[in-house]
């Protein structure tokens, strides 16, 4: 799941959109994770923002779990900075982007697949991050 995240972000060059773009990927993630959880798999259908599919994948994590901690505090960054994004035409994240990407990448293994550049350290977070999402869906089912 790491690489096909990558793969598919590794192609955009606009941060803008490798933001958009993560963020739907992680979603696709989360949607996926809490899925797991349902009678008939329907997540996605729930009518619920992101950050509500957060909190209820918090639900079904073990009591106190620092990992979901943290990667709950790394998704809903995401999810301030994609709403910035889409309601402030103002919004340059580049430097709020770059720092999420460092403290991602500090926090959470992950599988190296091209040289570091500002642009591939945000893509290799989204796809760690993601990594971390399907692992917690994994404990849990």
């Amino acid at each position: 799941m790491e690489w096909a995240v990558w793969a598919n972000l590794d192609s955009q060059k606009n941060i803008e959109l490798v933001l958009l773009k993560g963020h739907l990927l992680l979603e696709a993630m989360v949607n996926s994770a809490l899925s797991s959880h349902f009678r008939h798999g329907a997540a996605s259908g729930l009518g619920l923002s992101f950050h509500k599919k957060v909190e209820l994948l918090e639900l079904f994590q073990a009591k106190g779990d620092p990992a979901f901690a943290k990667a709950k505090q790394a998704i809903l960054k995401v999810n301030r900075m994609r709403n910035k994004l889409a309601h402030n035409w103002e919004f340059d994240g580049h430097e709020e982007l770059g720092r999420w990407a460092e403290s991602v990448l500090a926090e959470f293994p992950f599988e190296k697949s091209t040289r570091f550049t500002f642009r591939t350290r945000i893509v290799h977070a989204f796809a760690a991050l993601a990594r971390v999402v399907i692992e917690m869906q994994k404990a849990t089912t």
